[in-house]
């Protein structure tokens, strides 16, 4: 039997309802985050800011928002806005695989991402971004092969960057 089995039963299933932002001030947020950071927390980020992870944070790019859903917890910064992009900075901090709660300390590892709102009004998270004077380009997930009067070609599945529909409420509300 499976630990969700034991939690649930064999035949059914937990159904979970949209989530919404925490309320609490975006103070307490921000120094809820920062004593993870304390406790030993590492944020882990990809690209350039992985020299220096925590400039993020010294650039204005602090959590004022929280969420949480299936126990991982997602800081929020203030929504910002570009020609081509709406989006967030979101420090992910999963729930510790194998654990029924989040650890803190050194184990403790939190993964930024960008979150943004597309022209197809879902919010998904980028898998990559390009951006220099002379692009913007963001990662839009996966890809499939597709045959065209007989001509195979690879098309973006973007549906894989969805963040989960209990989530997207939330977005909307921030």
């Amino acid at each position: 039997m499976t630990e969700r089995e034991r939690a649930t039963g064999p035949n059914k299933s937990r159904i979970v309802p949209s989530v919404r932002p925490s309320v609490a001030s975006p103070s307490r947020i921000e120094r809820r985050f920062r004593r993870l950071l304390d406790e030993g927390a590492k944020i882990r980020p990809a690209g350039e800011a992985k020299r220096r992870p925590l400039q993020l944070l010294s650039s204005g790019f602090t959590p004022k928002y929280k969420v949480e859903l299936f126990g991982n917890s997602f800081y929020l910064t203030n929504v910002r806005q570009n020609p081509d992009l709406r989006f967030f900075v979101v420090y992910v901090v999963p729930r510790h695989a194998g654990a029924n709660k989040r650890t803190t300390g050194s184990r403790q590892v939190i993964y930024p991402r960008i979150f943004y709102k597309d022209v197809s009004l879902i919010w998904r998270v980028a898998t990559h971004l390009v951006s220099s004077d002379y692009e913007f380009w963001i990662g839009k997930g996966d890809t499939n092969e597709i045959v065209v009067d007989g001509e195979t070609m690879i098309v973006s599945a973007e549906s894989t960057t969805d963040l989960p529909l209990e989530m997207q409420a939330a977005l909307e509300d921030l």
